[in-house]
């Protein structure tokens, strides 16, 4: 399945997880690339005070480093809107070919309340990363998507706020150059 994988998200910040299941993702479906795309105002956290776009992209591309089956595109990070899934997609549908969408499980459960989500149907195939627990749960509609199973890597962005709040160590949580970048700007520590 060539192609370009699309993976959006906050990355607040980025952390071992995204890396160690996208590079999965590539490899199972033979991808050419997937490019991270790092959102300004996520539609599903209007609500929540993010860090500041410059710290998360410095920290993505820290994490990404010269892995070369990874880019990192800003064009969420430019606008001044809300971060619809469909307008990114409508943009990279202009430079790159057989765009797959790369979400979780979780996100699967409710991609029939996405914005236009039909729309983002017609532009990319739905790749769907399954862990072994996730939990099934009541799939509400029948969209069509492509399955993975990913490894189980337990971390998320929020646990990393918290432990760099109360003082507890991230690293193997985050690549080391994240994890000094945190600490150098005093990110999440109040």
């Amino acid at each position: 399945m060539p192609g370009t994988g699309i993976f959006g998200g906050t990355f607040d910040p980025v952390h071992n997880g995204h890396i160690i299941t996208v590079n999965s993702v590539i490899n199972l479906l033979k991808l050419d690339r997937a490019v991270f795309i790092p959102a300004k105002i996520s539609p599903f956290k209007q609500d929540k005070i993010v860090t500041p776009e410059k710290f998360r992209l410095d920290m993505l591309q820290l994490a990404v480093g010269d892995n070369p089956n990874i880019i990192i595109d800003s064009y969420e990070l430019n606008r001044d809107e809300v971060s619809y899934t469909i307008n990114t997609l409508e943009h990279l549908s202009h430079q790159y070919d057989k765009l797959h969408l790369i979400i979780g499980y979780d996100n699967y459960l409710i991609f029939d309340k996405w914005y236009r989500f039909n729309d983002i149907l017609s532009l990319a195939t739905l790749v769907v990363m399954r862990r072994k627990t996730d939990d099934i749960g009541i799939v509400s509609h029948n969209i069509p998507a492509t399955f993975v199973e990913t490894p189980l890597v337990d971390i998320s962005s929020t646990i990393i706020r918290e432990k760099v709040k109360s003082g507890e160590t991230i690293e193997n949580l985050v690549p080391d150059s994240v994890n000094n970048y945190i600490l150098k700007n005093g990110l999440y520590s109040t």
